[in-house]
């Protein structure tokens, strides 16, 4: 499993209300992989620094680890706490919405995602220093409050991958959508049965395969494999090849897993310029380009334990240590406000969806009847004519 762990919070939706922590990662084949739950009261230093207590207990602190979330102030302060070794990064995406709704500008946020998703060093500089001469604003807050080493791909101290969003997480949240309503013990029950469905659909899949790779990384290869036709190989050494094409000649490093343009290094995926390469050699070398954990046999071993739905109360076993402990009810903090109540998460800053206007009568968006082309110098039959007409 890639060491990169995706952080969020979601509220419930019950009597009690409160938070479901998360804590997820993404296996071989593209697919949330949940590590750990919580639920705590609200997002706050404790809250988290209590559930990644808890997470550190369950995993360690291996080398190499990553953290991503949407910079919420408690879980940075939490992980550099908790897992000091671990290198913490910030969700791109988040930080290109807080970019729209502080200063609105969309140049500013095409630069912005033009140098967050740059593989090479050199075209995230010239990105950054447009964006600098242009939006110097802009440049300030990336660099000062964000910090540049949290969301720019070539400037990441450590492995990211391909993860360059908390999307992990959001899908996983918007998963417990319904359940997020149910009573406490209902919504574990909910979590545990989400699991149990989950790794046995996957762990069938896994079994079945018969590529090296997980089914999405062997269509990958295949369409890749499409782009990398028209390139043209030229062989340095056993291991160096020049690849040329496609408006740029990279050199390709198949024993160090390296290319020029920077993608097989930072995703530990073959480039195109990788599998052209790879191709000169053997079909076999194609799947060698691929990191062992995009292979089939490390999806099998993530999902060959089961998971067990949770025993009815009458069988439990409570030890006598936890059976003495007094759980206190939670405190309401404030009584339900009137109305319905909301079902929809809390958009963050720039997060809201632009609402589009539709016409009535063209059924185009973007205005209203009154001002709609169509209709503009045209007049309804059954309209009668004013009376300055008549005159």
């Amino acid at each position: 499993m890639r060491r990169v762990i995706g952080l969020d919070g979601t509220f419930l939706k019950s009597t009690c209300k409160g938070t479901l922590l998360v804590t997820t990662c993404q296996d071989g084949n593209y697919n949330c992989y949940p590590i750990a739950w919580g639920v705590v009261d609200s997002e706050r230093d404790e809250s988290w620094t209590w559930f990644l207590t808890q997470l550190k207990v369950a995993i360690g602190e291996p080398d190499g680890l990553v953290f991503i979330s949407d910079r919420h102030s408690s879980i940075q302060k939490g992980v550099a706490t908790i897992f000091p070794r671990a290198t913490y990064s910030a969700c791109y995406w988040h930080v290109g919405q807080n970019l729209r709704n502080r200063f609105k500008s969309k140049g500013a946020n095409t630069l912005f995602n033009q140098a967050a998703e740059a593989y090479k060093l050199s075209e995230f500089r010239a990105k950054f220093a447009e964006l600098e001469w242009r939006y110097p604003h802009v440049h300030e807050y990336l660099s000062n409050q964000v910090g540049v080493e949290k969301w720019a791909r070539p400037m990441f101290a450590g492995e990211r991958y391909n993860i360059m969003t908390n999307n992990i997480v959001e899908a996983l949240n918007s998963t417990l959508k319904k359940a997020r309503e149910y009573p406490l013990l209902l919504l574990l029950d909910s979590i545990v049965e989400k699991m149990v469905e989950w790794f046995n659909k996957r762990r069938e899949k896994a079994q079945n395969l018969t590529s090296p790779l997980t089914s999405k990384c062997e269509r990958r290869l295949r369409h890749v494999w499409g782009e990398a036709g028209t390139l043209a190989p030229t062989q340095i050494n056993a291991n160096e090849w020049v690849i040329q094409g496609g408006g740029y000649n990279a050199v390709v490093d198949l024993q160090q897993m390296t290319c020029t343009c920077k993608k097989f290094e930072l995703e530990k995926l073959p480039c195109e310029h990788a599998l052209r390469a790879a191709g000169e050699i053997g079909e076999n070398k194609f799947y060698e380009c691929f990191s062992i954990y995009y292979s089939a046999s490390y999806w099998r071993i993530a999902y060959e334990e089961s998971v067990y739905p949770i025993p009815s109360q009458s069988d439990w076993e409570i030890p006598d240590d936890i059976g003495e402990v007094v759980v206190l009810p939670p405190e309401l903090k404030q009584q339900r406000k009137r109305g319905r109540p909301r079902t929809n998460m809390y958009h963050s800053f720039g997060e809201m969806p632009k609402q589009k206007h539709k016409c009535t009568k063209c059924e185009d968006e973007g205005h209203y009847q009154k001002k709609c082309p169509q209709g503009m110098f045209e007049r309804r039959d059954d309209q009668e004519p004013s009376r300055a007409t008549q005159l």
